[in-house]
């Protein structure tokens, strides 16, 4: 599975990830490389970085959105293991949130579970993005329910 994470900055990042990892690992300062947990499991870490946002331009050539980087540490991880410690990194995807990856990427995509600190419209919306049926007269404790 690939996981799609966005941290404050590269040291988050380690700081996060450190704990996860075999004793023996020295995390390196290399952009891709694998990475061995205590469990004896590998995982591919790749550190997407600063995600480039695209120039976007009106029908008359004038220029609605600036040309620049989101400022989150973008990384993804390629794994065969489960790993709860980085839920809460997860990207959520959305309209409003961007998406970045590596070419090839084949992985499948994995989205955290909603809890009681979503807000109600993105518990709806995680159901809807997994194919579950609601209503709109369901309370958001109901909406918990059929995640």
């Amino acid at each position: 599975m690939e996981l799609k994470l966005s941290f404050k900055d590269k040291a988050e990042f380690d700081k996060v990830l450190a704990p996860l990892l075999h004793e023996d690992f020295t995390i390196p300062t290399k952009s891709i490389y694998t990475a061995i947990l205590k469990s004896g499991e590998s995982i591919t870490v790749v550190n997407v970085k600063n995600v480039p946002i695209k120039e976007v331009k009106d029908e008359d050539g004038n220029v609605i959105v600036e040309a620049g980087f989101h400022e989150d540490w973008a990384v993804d991880i390629l794994t065969e293991v489960e790993i709860p410690e980085l839920n809460s990194y997860l990207l959520k995807f959305r309209k409003s949130k961007y998406h970045h990856g590596f070419s090839g990427s084949t992985g499948n995509i994995v989205l955290p579970k909603p809890t009681d600190s979503w807000l109600k419209d993105e518990i709806r919306q995680w159901l809807t993005d997994n194919n579950i049926e609601w209503n709109t007269s369901l309370l958001k404790a109901e909406l918990l329910e059929l995640c």
